[in-house]
């Protein structure tokens, strides 16, 4: 059972290991998927209203013989939409292309959609540990006068952690 148990936390540590080197380069929002959906639900938003997704990912961790904890992928992931079809939509392009074990990489790759440039994670930060908050009034492809805003930061909780990313839109009203 102690084999067991050492090669699973073994196997889980080249995992994250393997895919920290594939989330070390900088995010570009020409090849950014979630760009579009992150488009369509800015311009769905009405005139002098708001609208928002929150995604949640919990992550818990074990535990190790000596090397502090080992972190073990998301046990759940949930996206709460505003019940727009834009707001689905951007909740299924979030979590199809944002891996379990980096729920905070729905933070930079917004950063990238929102400035239109790449975005490169801070040097030195512990991606799971991570907080993240982005404003723009004028991304590129959204109407004029929509303010969008995301934002990523992790709470620490007892035996685990949970990612939040929220995305929100606004528009004023026409003057």
């Amino acid at each position: 059972m102690i084999r067991i148990r050492i090669a699973w936390k073994l196997a889980t540590s080249i995992l994250f290991a393997l895919t920290s080197v594939a989330y070390a380069a900088p995010v570009s929002p020409g090849t950014e998927p979630i760009c579009e959906a992150i488009r369509a639900f800015a311009n769905a938003t009405p005139d002098a209203r708001a609208h928002s997704i929150t995604i949640y990912s919990q992550l818990r961790y074990e535990e190790s013989l000596g090397d502090g904890p080992v972190w073990v992928p998301a046990t759940s992931r949930e996206c709460l939409d505003d019940s727009t079809q834009e707001g689905a939509n951007l909740c299924r392009a979030v979590l199809s292309n944002v891996s379990y074990e980096f729920p905070a990489s729905a933070g930079t790759r917004a950063a990238a959609c929102l400035s239109g440039r790449p975005y490169d994670s801070p040097q030195g930060v512990a991606v799971l540990q991570f907080g993240l908050a982005v404003r723009t009034f004028d991304m590129n492809g959204v109407r004029p006068g929509t303010q969008v805003d995301a934002e990523y930061q992790t709470l620490r909780l007892a035996t685990s952690e949970v990612g939040v990313f929220r995305l929100f839109a606004s528009r004023r009203e026409r003057e």
